[in-house]
């Protein structure tokens, strides 16, 4: 079994720390756009109305 050093270790938290944060900006844009997305679709129909 590989021992890490303290060092290396806290690196390798701060990148899996990293990643979370970026999956959690794609998920806003994803809400962001999908929320805007509706938004012009319920805009079209009103507008028809």
């Amino acid at each position: 079994m590989k021992v890490l050093g303290e060092e290396q270790t806290l690196y390798q938290f701060d990148l899996i720390l990293a990643q979370f944060e970026g999956v959690n900006l794609t998920l806003t844009a994803l809400k962001i756009y999908y929320l805007e997305h509706i938004n012009s679709k319920i805009s079209a129909l009103l507008i028809w109305m």
